[in-house]
């Protein structure tokens, strides 16, 4: 099975659609937008207040499914989910997320004030 990066490399033109577990919709996404963008498009509820720049956590997801097929976590977003106690190898910031194939995910805070 292939990973994020030889997704890239592939080239693969497939919209990735990600099943959101907290009210059973699935949405298309793109490989060059993160999932918070896709779900705000998708008007999916989900809280933010720095803008997607990975500052409050706000937007942390747990992947339940296909998460080998996400963009790698990088330093700022591992230092935030450890900072909020979201440490599991299965918890992502949607803001910092770029899906390469199908997913399924849980938005942890889902619909609480969501911006």
């Amino acid at each position: 099975m292939a990973s994020f990066g030889q997704i890239i490399a592939e080239g693969n033109a497939d919209m990735p659609k990600i099943l959101i577990r907290n009210n059973g919709q699935t949405i298309e996404a793109s490989m060059v937008r993160s999932l918070l963008v896709s779900l705000q498009m998708n008007e999916v509820p989900i809280q933010t207040i720095c803008g997607g720049m990975s500052g409050c956590g706000k937007c942390v997801i747990r992947v339940h499914s296909g998460g080998k097929f996400i963009s790698p976590k990088q330093p700022h977003e591992i230092n935030r989910l450890k900072a909020i106690g979201a440490q599991g190898e299965d918890m992502r910031l949607a803001c910092q997320s770029y899906p390469g194939r199908d997913l399924e995910i849980e938005i942890i805070n889902f619909g609480k004030d969501a911006a």
